[in-house]
């Protein structure tokens, strides 16, 4: 049987966390209890010191401050009822492990463990104090490891009291105080973060109040990632999940255009570790993709990135919230967007296999190239034969194929043939063809560019449809490699 966890939080250093987790210490080794002390920091404060006498330390604890590593397998030879570790969040000097994981070796041993934790660590919350403080800490908790926590107490105190406190020589040693008034400690800076402590147990009340409830019936979030951004989008989001009580997921449209941000792996661990559950999907027209997953899943809420300078050209910003129908849309700003910046404005609108600037540009290059090219000729005419301006011709058409399809493909080959039959065939400005060999040249050069239009076209698509299937495939390599371990991995890959 899994032990169970208990927490004391506070808004910042000195609010009494170690004196409430040693109380709750001794009131358990009164009733019987066998209370070990894993590891704690007293920072010289003189009661703690004699709190900490009243009960059994660890082998690593050397009486005042744990200067080693959390000696797991020490403390479970003693075979403790409880064992008691302050700051969850630290990691051991010595081997770098976080303490939180060491705690959960000692919950899956059978033992209750009560531990502290500052509001600032929480993963979901490091945007927000840094924000407040100007900095963040070194190490942090995810919010899952909290959620799962079978008690968490907050430990309140006003920013005066706190303050008098630090001055006293409470919190900090003498040489730190001054410091830690002039920045940390200021008022303002605390009251924010105790505002942001109240918020964060207002919710996990809440979050427990609405447990029974039926999925179905609870917020789901679906956030758009790209890997753009840092994780101020991943924690927004976890925060507004936080605030109704529901899931979120994170979402990547994998596009065979484009590739995905540097951030992208580092943002699916975050997800994970917050809670959520991450997907892909792969499609050319990002919106209409992310609309019709976020329908899909249920979702009630999007939320997407837009960045400070908004950029010319069609944004996904606006054509998520023309898409998703009936789904609240949530524009988070970010000096870097979390989406990419084209997209088709309309998921109703056909869609086309190739860019919208390679289209526009095949056409221009049909009814205003071959124009152009049929009037230079038509100047030194006499001194150029229609099989080299058959072939020039050809070049044209081939590349108006390959950059536009198959339709202007076809087109440039019939306008090719009547600008040369009109402007450069004898008798000009006539339909008819005087030379035998000028008909036969005229005729071939239409079979042939018809048959190489529909042949660059068809090869085209083929190259388009590969680059797709290798994008498809490396989503489906990510998200298996997410479920190899799973004890049913079926219906999450499906």
């Amino acid at each position: 049987m899994r032990g169970r966890l208990r927490v004391y939080l506070g808004a910042a250093p000195g609010v009494g966390k170690t004196h409430a987790m040693l109380d709750e210490g001794l009131r358990r080794a009164n009733r019987g209890a066998r209370v070990v002390v894993g590891a704690i920091d007293t920072a010289g404060r003189p009661l703690l010191g004699e709190m900490l006498r009243s009960l059994e330390g660890s082998p690593s604890l050397d009486g005042s401050t744990a200067g080693d590593d959390f000696d797991v397998a020490g403390v479970l030879l003693s075979q403790p009822d409880v064992v008691l570790v302050d700051d969850m969040a630290k990691r051991e000097p010595h081997s770098g492990v976080a303490r939180y994981e060491l705690i959960d070796k000692v919950l899956e041993a059978g033992v209750d463990v009560i531990t502290t934790v500052n509001v600032c660590e929480i993963e979901s919350l490091r945007d927000l104090v840094v924000a407040v403080v100007g900095s963040g800490p070194d190490h942090r908790v995810p919010d899952a490891v909290l959620r799962a926590a079978d008690q968490v107490e907050l430990v309140d105190m006003s920013p005066e009291a706190l303050r008098r406190r630090l001055a006293h020589g409470n919190v900090f040693p003498p040489e730190r105080v001054d410091a830690a008034l002039a920045q940390m400690f200021r008022l303002e800076k605390l009251g924010a973060l105790r505002q942001i402590a109240l918020l964060w147990m207002a919710d996990r009340v809440e979050d427990q109040l609405h447990g029974s409830a039926p999925v179905e019936a609870r917020e789901r979030v679906v956030v758009a990632l790209n890997g753009r951004g840092g994780s101020a989008l991943v924690r927004r989001a976890a925060r507004l999940v936080g605030r109704v009580g529901g899931q979120f997921v994170g979402l990547h449209v994998v596009t065979p255009s484009a590739t995905a941000g540097p951030d992208l792996e580092a943002q699916r661990q975050l997800v994970v570790e917050l809670g959520g559950t991450y997907r892909e999907v792969v499609a050319e027209d990002v919106a209409a993709a992310l609309a019709r997953f976020a329908g899909t899943e249920h979702a009630t809420q999007i939320v997407i990135g837009s960045p400070v300078r908004r950029r010319r050209g069609g944004d996904v910003v606006d054509a998520v919230i023309a898409a998703a129908d009936g789904i609240d849309v949530h524009v988070v700003r970010t000096e870097t967007a979390s989406l990419p910046r084209r997209t088709t404005l309309s998921r109703l609108e056909p869609r086309r296999s190739v860019s919208r600037r390679a289209y526009a540009a095949a056409w221009i290059l049909c009814l205003v190239g071959l124009p152009l090219l049929t009037l230079v000729f038509g100047s030194f005419r006499n001194h150029v034969s229609i099989a080299t301006v058959l072939l020039l011709d050809l070049c044209v058409v081939l590349a108006t194929a390959t950059m536009g399809g198959r339709r202007p493909g076809l087109v440039a080959s019939v306008a090719a043939f009547a600008l040369t039959n009109w402007f450069l065939t004898p008798p000009l400005h006539t339909l008819a063809i005087r030379d035998v060999d000028n008909v036969v040249a005229l005729t071939v050069f239409v079979v042939v560019t018809v048959v190489v239009s529909v042949l660059v076209d068809r090869a085209a698509r083929r190259s388009r449809e590969a680059t797709r299937a290798r994008a498809e495939a490396g989503a489906l390599a990510r998200s298996s490699a997410t479920l190899v371990g799973a004890h049913d991995p079926l219906p999450e890959l499906l």
